[in-house]
């Protein structure tokens, strides 16, 4: 059977595509249970000014990615309501990380639409809603996307996403959503597993 796998383990993201699958791989934190796929924007968060930041204030995400086997795109969505939201996206451009060196993003780098190189060699896009960039102050959901844009047989383990290095302030995931489409019914044959090892 070809599938697509999206779990969580010993505090890691585990993304896996088999052979002949491409995946589409959805986290949300939206602080309430409504359909799956579906925003509820009930998380009512100020990301900014919330248990364990620093007076200054809370001012990036941050998260580990262990391991990509592939160009995997992945999106971090910042929603205050339906029409008010930041998507950043970035490519992980294959990984290997084992000792889980933080990814740091920037919240300041959620509001400027367009493709931006924001570090050395390191670009991110932002596309923001109808209603403007989101407001971090009124984060009412937010969503992680990871996408094989069609490739096949990718993998990627992720750490957990922590705002300022705190765990803690941010919610455990609303929904988890799988999508995957069986693209080549012939690899079958051709399929393979792996396992994650720490």
């Amino acid at each position: 059977m070809l599938r697509s796998t999206l779990a969580i383990f010993d505090e890691r993201l585990i993304f896996s595509n088999d052979d002949g699958v491409t995946g589409l791989g959805i986290v949300q934190w939206d602080g309430g249970a409504g359909a799956i796929g579906t925003l509820d924007f009930g998380l009512d968060a100020d990301l900014i000014d919330q248990a364990g930041c620093p007076a200054s204030g809370c001012s990036f995400f941050q998260t580990s990615i262990f391991f990509a086997d592939a160009d995997i795109v992945i999106q971090f969505g910042v929603f205050t309501d339906a029409d008010t939201f930041s998507f950043l996206s970035f490519t992980t451009q294959g990984v290997n990380n084992p000792s889980g060196a933080p990814l740091t993003l920037q919240f300041d780098w959620f509001n400027t639409a367009g493709t931006t190189e924001v570090q050395p060699g390191f670009f991110v896009t932002v596309v923001h809603g109808s209603g403007g960039a989101a407001d971090f102050t009124d984060v009412g959901a937010i969503e992680l996307q990871l996408n094989t844009q069609g490739r096949i047989a990718a993998d990627l383990t992720m750490g957990a996403l922590q705002k300022n290095g705190v765990v803690a302030s941010v919610p455990e995931p609303g929904a988890l959503v799988l999508a995957s489409i069986a693209l080549l019914a012939a690899a079958y044959a051709g399929r393979r597993r792996r396992s994650v090892h720490r």
